[in-house]
């Protein structure tokens, strides 16, 4: 696949003379060539801004490879990615859902007249925002990122000619590839729930980004309609990784699986 180094070498543009054109920084530049920054949360102006300058399309962007994701894939294999992604999920499941098992619905929030916003009991907004904050790992190129664990599960599967989970992972997937399309969204007066997401998390919650802050605070928007999105975006990324975890450990349980658990989950029964 290719990288960002890949398209700015083809350019036969200088690295300096592309931020010029894109009006970017050369710091920023540089921190999405070196992987520093996650050119998927790139703001919006600037990635048509940098595509352009580039000659290819902002889509083409979102799918680049980051510089470090060949060292991530041959770091872990198959067997050890699935033991560390359910040892992590367990640890988000111990951390923010005390009440509540990552393996079951949870009550969302409902809107009232207006935006006015009602939370669930005993909950605050706060609590959305420490789950969107561990969910973030999971939609990245870390080690625990669900596509590379669903594409790992479909090979394994594949190999032993097992197919009771497509369903369910076709599933996983179309709401993967929603998710990415609608983070992407290029519709200025009608921002998708998943780039307002990600402007909300980046700038209120991580990093404390400057322009993320200033693009939503050019949203005028009732800060209960923020939270409300914000809050279904959370249940959304966390019904996928439900999904996934759920499947994974029901593969498990049946034998077509042999990855370690985690100690604490054999020890609370929890399959």
């Amino acid at each position: 696949m290719t990288t960002l180094s890949d398209l700015i070498r083809s350019s036969g543009l200088t690295v300096q003379a592309i931020a010029a054109q894109s009006s970017m920084s050369e710091k920023n530049l540089n921190g999405y060539i070196s992987g520093k920054k996650d050119i998927n949360n790139m703001i919006l102006k600037d990635a048509i801004k940098l595509s352009s300058t580039l000659g290819v399309t902002a889509e083409t962007l979102s799918q680049l490879e980051p510089p470090n994701m060949s060292h991530k894939t041959h770091s872990l294999d198959t067997n050890s990615r699935f033991s560390n992604f359910v040892a992590c999920t367990n640890d988000y499941q111990t951390i923010t859902c005390i009440k509540d098992d990552i393996t079951s619905e949870d009550e969302g929030p409902t809107q009232q007249s207006g935006h006015r916003l009602r939370l669930p009991k005993n909950t605050t907004i706060g609590d959305y925002y420490l789950k969107a904050a561990f969910l973030r790992k999971y939609f990245t190129d870390d080690d625990v990122s669900i596509y590379r664990i669903i594409d790992s599960l479909k090979k394994r599967l594949s190999e032993i000619n097992i197919t009771e989970y497509d369903n369910d992972i076709k599933d996983i997937e179309e709401k993967l590839q929603k998710l990415k399309v609608a983070e992407k969204d290029s519709t200025p007066m009608l921002i998708a729930p998943a780039a307002l997401f990600s402007r909300i998390l980046y700038s209120r919650a991580l990093h404390g980004d400057a322009d993320k802050r200033q693009a939503l605070k050019n949203l005028n928007l009732p800060n209960d309609l923020l939270h409300f999105a914000f809050i279904y975006e959370v249940g959304l990324r966390e019904s996928i990784l439900r999904e996934t975890f759920v499947n994974l450990l029901d593969a498990h349980a049946k034998g077509y699986l042999d990855f370690k658990l985690p100690k604490n989950m054999l020890d609370a029964n929890i399959i």
